[in-house]
């Protein structure tokens, strides 16, 4: 959530792939049309995020879970 809610657009965009705008209406369409929900103190925006980090940055489960501190 910490660079979801930051002002540095560039780091936003490195880390997403995407512009800002773009993962918010992502968001909404997986609110809209997926049965994707929030669970467990995990919001969509970071599930979502996760997501774009293991298959932007080719990372492995185990490295998505010690890069956001969460279990498996």
């Amino acid at each position: 959530m910490e660079l979801l809610e930051s002002t540095n657009k560039d780091r936003l965009q490195e880390q997403l792939r995407m512009p800002l705008r773009t993962f918010q209406k992502l968001v909404e369409f997986c609110i809209e049309h997926t049965a994707l929900r929030s669970s467990a103190g995990t919001t969509i925006e970071e599930k979502l995020y996760m997501f774009l980090y293991i298959i932007g940055q080719g990372a492995s489960s185990r490295g998505c879970q010690e890069a956001f501190q969460c279990s498996g």
